[in-house]
């Protein structure tokens, strides 16, 4: 999987999966493996406890009345007191309102929901010049030293997201971009919330907007 992606906190903790339980279980048995010499029954208890968490928690939709507040939550730091907000909108499939230049110093975002789908804004930071499409499609060690995650907010349709996104902001490159995949929507349940969750990321549909900060 991509460092930006992994990076994303939908790819990497609001979207819950059938993919998740997978991963969730080769983690456990790695560092079990890792460890100082445990039993196999051990390594498999604990492969056996994260995996059950997992697949506990990939039924819940974030955009559902039953999700936990915490669902559509900021990952990242607030904004400072007194910072300049920026608001996006979160369209089917774009990113609306996002400026080409900003000053360097501390900002805000916030992200407001429309159109059918869950979305989020992941904030990336890029010393690079490629294309957005190139670089999803380096090896992991070099998206890692060419990006940096900054955080992210979420927001589903009609809402808009409670507490802004803060970063501080350096001269450079930065990037936008939604990792949710496809056809997320609010009313998915049960097997068809995992399923859909195997469809391409938004941002393959265009859903990656980028700004200068001068």
């Amino acid at each position: 999987m991509p460092a930006l992606v992994e990076a994303s906190m939908i790819a990497g903790m609001r979207l819950r999966t059938t993919t998740s339980v997978l991963v969730a279980t080769t983690f456990a048995f790695g560092l079990a493996a890792c460890g100082d010499g445990g039993s196999s029954t051990a390594t498999t208890s604990e492969a056996d406890d994260v995996a059950a968490g997992a697949e506990e928690e990939a039924e819940v939709n974030p955009c559902s009345p039953e999700a936990p507040a915490e669902e559509t939550a900021l990952e990242g730091e607030p904004a400072a007191p007194g910072a300049p907000i920026t608001d996006v909108v979160a369209v089917d499939y774009a990113f609306e309102g996002v400026p080409e230049t900003l000053p360097s110093g501390e900002h805000g975002f916030t992200l407001s929901g429309t159109g059918d789908e869950f979305h989020e804004l992941a904030l990336v930071r890029v010393d690079d010049d490629r294309p957005v499409e190139e670089i999803f499609d380096l090896p992991e060690s070099e998206q890692e030293a060419i990006s940096e995650y900054l955080g992210g907010i979420t927001a589903c349709p009609g809402e808009t997201s409670a507490e802004p996104l803060g970063a501080s902001l350096e001269p450079g490159r930065y990037v936008l971009v939604c990792f949710v995949p496809v056809g997320t929507t609010p009313d998915l349940r049960g097997d068809a919330l995992p399923a859909a969750y195997e469809n391409p990321p938004h941002f393959t549909e265009g859903m990656v907007a980028e700004l200068t900060v001068e």
